[in-house]
């Protein structure tokens, strides 16, 4: 005698397959958010310290800036943070530059132009020298030594100790 089994109750094969897949793609997709989520709010930490930490060393740079002279524009100035010696920052500055004459009219240089006056050229060339020293750039960069992860901020500084003259034409 052969008995019969009646299949009134439970899940077959191919069903727990179905379910298991379905939570398997589920839990793949759950911890791969997850790790995302955890590494954006690392970044996103480290970019908060560096931003800190460069309006900082700017603000304390503005608030008693050096004497402004030709060496500050050699090479930039870079050391590490007292507090911190994860971070370092380097200072790059350089002078504030206009254009030639000829160059921001649109000619030639050895072409006469009859619009242009000589005391335009000689103006330009006042203002441009006075320029030159009342206005600087300022470059802060600050840099995580270990993950290379960096943030930069710049500014104009205006040098309080130029003499702006003019010339008489």
């Amino acid at each position: 005698m052969v008995k019969k089994l009646k299949n009134t109750s439970g899940f077959t094969l191919l069903e727990v397959l179905i379910a298991t897949g379905i939570f398997a793609a589920f839990a793949t997709a759950f911890t791969l958010t997850l790790s995302y989520n955890v590494t954006d709010s690392i970044r996103l930490e480290e970019e908060i310290i560096l931003k800190e930490l460069c309006m900082n060393k700017m603000n304390e740079i503005l608030l008693d800036p050096p004497d402004l002279k030709e060496s500050l524009t050699l090479q930039p100035e870079t050391k590490t943070f007292e507090n911190n010696d994860a971070y370092q920052y380097s200072l790059t500055w350089k002078r504030f530059t206009l254009p030639d004459y000829e160059k921001l009219k649109g000619s030639e240089e050895d072409s006469d132009d009859e619009n242009t006056s000589p005391y335009e050229k000689i103006f330009y060339g006042q203002i441009k020298d006075n320029l030159k020293e009342l206005i600087w750039q300022l470059q802060v960069k600050v840099q995580n030594k270990k993950t290379g992860y960096f943030f930069t901020l710049s500014t104009w500084v205006t040098n309080q100790n130029a003499k702006v003259s003019f010339k008489k034409i």
